[in-house]
């Protein structure tokens, strides 16, 4: 009697979710990259929705490459916007399969997708425009991106809605080449606006030696007086807005501009509040000082002013140096602003303009890696691995003087 044999074991079954994750990482070969897991989540709900439009967009040009922290937002988007209508979705996900690729095409996607579950309503008012519905030029692509900005203010976006002033033209910047450049107002956008918008875009990429994270820069200005807004300006990462007052100087007006335009590469996670804020105020004195010179190799003029939140004004209380910042509010504290200028202002002019461009890429492209938030000591030790030898003392004095912390002298 031949001796029994043992029946196949049954193939386990995959959950819908691990079918769609093998799919895809056949799709995408960095798919199972450590840096992109989590960037890589949305994906796997897009698939759930429409496995079809899954693998159009894991086809899209602007995936297949890898992604960035902000196309992982245009992900999420699409899952939103096929929830709203998919016929819509995938219009605007072949907007972003054209070639050449521009960041405009791929932001879209975010901003109709949390228009559609934050504010559907005016999406509606959106979707019945005619220049929307007979398909978007480029133009239109780039102004839906900062129009989305201001949707939390109902009045300012149908006026929008009804009419816009628009300036436009583009600039090839030494690293990322051609960029475009967009300036929207309700009240017509007037002056020399672009040329400030490329000089500050030159000045961020010459400090950051990095390409400019975006192939369309794009900036939405508002009349503060008109719209009942304060004098400011928000980066969002795709586009800016800018609410410009006309009681306040022209060097007030540039200095917002530059100020905002340098949070396209200093985002939020890129580290801590006065490194991104005081580089964003850096950038601004920088663009100041060079001024478009190529063979310019001086040093950034320190700010020392004892206004409201100048250096002089935070010692005066109590804010001693960025470490005296700690635990003291510093997300809220304008002393975040004038410390950081002033520490990598005296950093800049200690270590030379090559060494802290060094740097700064650094903290760039480990945030372009998901790696978001270094602490102040991994900031000095990044600061300190790219500094020339002979000048190590002088940086480390400085350090010590503006910063402080018991780590400077440590191994």
């Amino acid at each position: 009697m031949p001796a029994p044999t043992a029946a196949p074991a049954p193939a386990p079954t995959r959950t819908p979710e691990q079918a769609a994750r093998a799919a895809l990482s056949q799709l995408l070969p960095w798919y199972d990259d450590p840096p992109y897991l989590l960037a890589a989540l949305p994906f796997v709900e897009v698939w759930l929705r429409d496995p079809e439009l899954g693998r159009d967009l894991a086809q899209a040009p602007w995936v297949i490459d890898g992604l960035g922290p902000l196309e992982s937002n245009a992900v999420y988007g699409l899952g939103y916007l096929y929830d709203w209508d998919p016929a819509l979705a995938r219009w605007m996900l072949a907007y972003s399969a054209e070639a050449p690729v521009r960041t405009r095409d791929v932001h879209v996607l975010s901003v109709l997708g949390d228009l559609a579950w934050q504010s559907p309503d005016n999406l509606r008012l959106l979707l019945a425009r005619e220049w929307f519905a007979d398909g978007l030029s480029p133009e239109e692509r780039a102004f839906v991106i900062v129009l989305g900005k201001v949707a939390n203010d109902d009045a300012l976006y149908a006026d929008l809605l009804e009419e816009r002033h628009t300036l436009a033209s583009s600039v090839n910047l030494p690293l990322s080449g051609e960029v475009g450049l967009w300036a929207f107002g309700h009240d017509a956008v007037e002056g020399d606006v672009l040329g400030a918008i490329e000089r500050a875009a030159r000045a961020a990429e010459r400090v950051m030696a990095s390409p400019f994270p975006v192939t369309d820069l794009i900036m939405l200005q508002v009349n503060a007086e008109t719209h009942g807004y304060g004098f400011g300006g928000a980066n969002f990462r795709d586009s800016m807005v800018l609410s410009i007052a006309s009681d306040w100087p022209d060097s007030a007006h540039a200095n917002l501009l530059n100020h905002e335009v340098a949070h396209y590469h200093l985002a939020f996670e890129v580290g801590p509040f006065w490194l991104v804020e005081g580089g964003a105020d850096f950038v601004r004195a920088y663009r100041e000082a060079w001024d478009g010179t190529e063979d310019w190799e001086g040093h950034v003029e320190l700010f020392e002013g004892n206004e409201f939140a100048g250096r002089q004004w935070c010692v005066d209380n109590g804010a001693t140096n960025v470490a005296a910042l700690a635990g003291s509010g510093e997300f809220e504290n304008p002393c975040g602003y004038a410390l950081g200028q002033y520490l990598l202002t005296s950093l800049f002019n200690t270590i030379g303009a090559d060494a802290f461009s060094s740097a700064m890429r650094e903290f760039y492209e480990r945030y372009m890696d998901f790696q978001y938030h270094p602490t102040d000591e991994q900031v000095y030790r990044i600061f300190l691995k790219h500094t020339p030898a002979d000048r190590e003392a002088a940086f480390r004095d400085v350090y010590r003087r503006l910063h402080g912390g018991t780590f400077i002298d440590g191994d």
